[in-house]
């Protein structure tokens, strides 16, 4: 079954629950509609929130090189500027060295103070901390170093250009914008909110979801990814507890 749009989605909030069939969401003057948009942006902020969801997954490899993406007064990278803009979070707390085919470990804030008063900063192992949206070696990482990781993208929404390519947004606001995760968990994640703004009993609703999301959860996972991944690459699998 393919992707459905924005507006299909809202008529599946609608359909069963004694709601009347939308014909548009942008720019309506609809009540009923704008509510129905409103609920369907809260419950999928929550979604992103609440999981790290397989589509939102993605793959960033950069060289350091002290240019691309380099801050000059933090020395480090901007992650907003090597990701093209798309960088959340984190889906592991390491990175890894293509070049020495290695594991490049966070470090704790407090664990940095602690090496850099003890002078290991400007020796032995690399390892990375995030401040922001800046990505901090210590010490910093040879030029010419090629990393990789996996992190979670922000977006939840996304439509196709005169090209046929994703362009991703932050919010739904197209009747034919998709939804980046799974669409059923949206609709009845959006009738929970909808149920809730109007003040109907939302019980039911609420068992169906929770129901549903724990299918969702174990079917849209990123850990097959990771797993298969770091099995590639001979490292300790994801969730093991070695890494994570």
């Amino acid at each position: 079954m393919g992707k459905r749009t924005l507006l299909e989605l809202a008529n599946d909030v609608c359909t069963g629950r004694d709601l009347v069939y939308l014909d548009a969401l942008e720019l309506t003057t609809n009540t009923s509609a704008a509510k129905i948009l409103s609920c369907i942006n809260r419950a999928a902020e929550e979604l992103t929130m609440e999981y790290d969801w397989e589509e939102q997954l993605a793959q960033c490899t950069f060289t350091a090189d002290h240019i691309f993406g380099w801050d000059y007064n933090l020395k480090g990278y901007d992650l907003q500027t090597i990701t093209g803009g798309k960088f959340k979070k984190f889906t592991t707390n390491y990175l890894y060295d293509v070049n020495n085919k290695r594991v490049i470990k966070e470090i704790m804030p407090d664990e940095k103070i602690t090496r850099e008063v003890s002078g290991i900063a400007s020796g032995g192992t690399t390892r990375f901390i995030r401040v922001g949206d800046t990505m901090i070696f210590s010490p910093d990482l040879p030029l010419g170093t090629v990393v990789t990781f996996y992190y979670q993208m922000p977006y939840y929404a996304y439509t196709y250009d005169v090209a046929g390519n994703k362009q991703y947004a932050d919010r739904l606001l197209h009747d034919s914008d998709y939804f980046v995760m799974d669409d059923g968990l949206l609709v009845r994640a959006a009738a929970v909110k909808y149920y809730m703004a109007v003040g109907f009993d939302s019980s039911r609703e609420e068992q169906v979801l929770a129901d549903y999301k724990a299918q969702a959860k174990a079917i849209h996972s990123p850990s097959g990814i990771i797993r298969y991944y770091e099995g590639m690459l001979g490292l300790p699998l994801y969730g093991d507890g070695v890494l994570m």
